[in-house]
């Protein structure tokens, strides 16, 4: 009996202190930054609101991908002709697969001092929607914030090349193949050479709720960050955890909006990002 009672408690324990080692590495920034009455808008964030309602009505309002060649196509030049009117120079990243002819629609801001090797800091969205879906939140929301960060860096001075990018085909069946634009933008990277200090991709942003139930996180995690999407999460790969740490530490010192941070393994992350309320990925470089 007490053979049998040492073992069950022996078990317990280690099924515990794997548990809190998987939270222990996984957690960047622990819990939540916290719950509190977000001031009201002031006079250039309700302007800032009513822009990118207008983006994401223009982008999103209706089933835009390759099952919708036209609609992805309006999608892509309303996105190119915003950022046009900005004042903003793009770039066309055109390739062809199964379906037809697609783009990448990128813009590269320069710092102002280029002396010596400067890292790239690549800020993305995906701009097509899944299946037959308008794609409001995913990813109407990511494109209408990433346009506005476009407009915002444009005149600031930069210490890094940034580049942003507006990817096609992140959906399936095109995501996870070299069909996607995320992959084709990933491999020129890396056939150039350039050093990327890091990824930034905004995915999923629109949803803000808190009600209890409105969030769900995949075991282990939901024991520490509740039942309530109210917050923006950073997501990241686990070798990506310092720089994870730096954008969360960052964010937190600029915006009133709850966040918190933390790096999976690959499932986990698309687990996480898919559920949560407010969602930011952020990856950290591949090993090319």
């Amino acid at each position: 009996m007490y053979i049998a009672l040492f073992i069950v408690l022996t078990l317990c324990t280690v099924v515990w202190l794997s548990i809190w080692l998987v939270l222990r590495a996984a957690i960047v920034h622990p819990r939540h930054s916290g719950r509190r009455q977000l001031a009201p808008l002031d006079i250039s964030e309700i302007a800032l609101a009513a822009r990118l309602e207008g983006h994401i009505r223009a982008v999103a309002s209706v089933p835009h991908n390759l099952y919708y060649p036209p609609a992805l196509e309006r999608s892509a030049s309303y996105i190119e002709q915003s950022l046009i009117d900005a004042g903003l120079r793009t770039q066309r990243h055109p390739f062809r697969c199964r379906q037809g002819p697609v783009r990448n629609i990128e813009v590269v801001l320069e710092p102002a001092v280029t002396e010596g090797a400067l890292p790239t800091l690549i800020v993305g969205a995906h701009y097509d929607s899944p299946d037959d879906s308008p794609g409001a939140n995913d990813n109407g929301t990511g494109v209408a914030a990433l346009i506005e960060i476009a407009k915002s860096l444009k005149d600031r001075p930069l210490t890094r090349r940034v580049r942003i990018v507006f990817f096609v085909n992140e959906e399936s069946p095109w995501g996870k193949t070299p069909e996607m634009g995320s992959w084709r933008h990933a491999k020129a990277m890396k056939d150039s050479g350039e050093a990327v200090e890091g990824m930034l991709a905004l995915e999923t942003l629109g949803h803000f709720s808190t009600a209890r139930g409105s969030q769900k996180f995949p075991f282990p995690f939901g024991l520490l960050y509740g039942d309530r999407g109210d917050f923006v999460a950073f997501v990241g790969m686990l070798r990506g955890r310092l720089f994870v740490h730096d954008l969360v530490a960052t964010f937190r010192n600029c915006a009133e909006v709850p966040s918190i941070g933390g790096v999976a393994p690959r499932a986990w992350r698309a687990s996480t990002s898919r559920t949560t309320g407010h969602t930011t990925s952020s990856v950290s470089p591949p090993r090319w």
